[in-house]
């Protein structure tokens, strides 16, 4: 199982409790807990595209954390009050309410309360073949995880209103459920600003249909009647990345989602993902995660699902 590590600033000092994390997630008292859970593995082991894993309501108290090593779903923390630091990527980011972060599968990331010092929040989690591209496709992609939202009350509502059917568990709401995850994931982006420079979707829709392709730059900017120099530009100016670091970003997503769904022998991914060799691939990914594919792999199979409820200190 995963490794998590929870534990309560205290002083000086800092309590810890390790141990493996519960994937059971049964139904949690709101008040002892200080959160509630409810989740359900139906379209992780139906192999649907785009499945809710699991909704959470939670509090955090201050000096709380909660730290996750390669989760194998792709969460979206929105705090309702208060505020939440999360540590991903080397980076360290304060989530307030009216905004929301996107914290990929196979990436770590510590969460803990921020400056106010409590953070009541919900939590979903995101799983399926298509998740990666679909959140590429939407814009998710590239070096930024926090992102404002203009009417944050109606991505709330669209978590609140999976937590019943996420509870009851009957197959008749497996449609249900899948449209309430892809409505969630269009309502974030349709409260986005609109890219205001349409070369860069061009380039973006470019990448994307050539995953699977070694592709040049020169080629992408010469397509698009631009100097590669003048791309390189618009990416930094308008999504802080370099088109190199946003190609590799969506080979690496595509490259998580089929290690994790499929049995497909990793020479056959990388090249799937635009890598030449397995060599390469194996460099650029344990580059990225820390660990080899199949590493990841392993862990993608023992570790079906990301719980999140902070265990209370003892």
């Amino acid at each position: 199982m995963r490794r998590y590590c929870a534990g309560n600033r205290e002083g000086s000092g800092v309590k810890r409790a390790q141990g493996s994390e519960v994937y059971s997630l049964s139904r949690f008292d709101t008040v002892e807990a200080r959160g509630m859970t409810e989740s359900w593995d139906f379209g992780r082991k139906n192999m649907l595209p785009v499945w809710p894993e699991f909704a959470v309501r939670q509090f955090f108290l201050a000096g709380n954390f909660f730290s996750h090593t390669c989760p194998s779903i792709t969460a979206f923390e929105l705090p309702l009050d208060g505020d939440l630091l999360i540590e991903h990527n080397d980076r360290i980011t304060l989530v307030k309410p009216g905004s929301f972060c996107i914290l990929p599968a196979g990436e770590d990331n510590t969460l803990r309360t921020g400056p106010s010092g409590s953070c009541r929040k919900l939590s979903v989690g995101i799983c399926g073949q298509l998740i990666a591209p679909f959140l590429a496709a939407l814009g998710f992609s590239g070096g930024r995880c926090r992102f404002d939202l203009t009417e944050p009350e109606r991505a709330y509502r669209l978590v609140e209103a999976m937590f019943p059917l996420l509870r009851r568990k009957d197959p008749a709401d497996v449609a249900e459920l899948s449209g309430l995850a892809i409505r969630f994931l269009t309502e974030l982006r349709m409260q986005q600003p609109h890219c205001r420079e349409p070369l860069i979707a061009d380039a973006i829709r470019i990448f994307e249909f050539n995953l699977g392709n070694p592709i040049a730059l020169g080629t992408v900017a010469a397509e698009l009647n631009l100097s590669e120099l003048k791309l390189i530009r618009l990416f930094k100016l308008h999504l802080g990345v370099t088109p190199k670091a946003y190609l590799i970003a969506l080979r690496m997503r595509r490259a998580e989602s089929l290690l994790a769904g499929s049995v497909r022998p990793v020479n056959e991914i990388a090249l799937s993902c635009g890598y030449g060799s397995a060599r390469c691939f194996s460099r650029e990914f344990r580059k990225k995660h820390g660990i080899s594919p199949l590493e990841f792999r392993r862990r993608s199979l023992t570790n079906p699902v990301r719980s999140d409820l902070l265990n209370d200190d003892e």
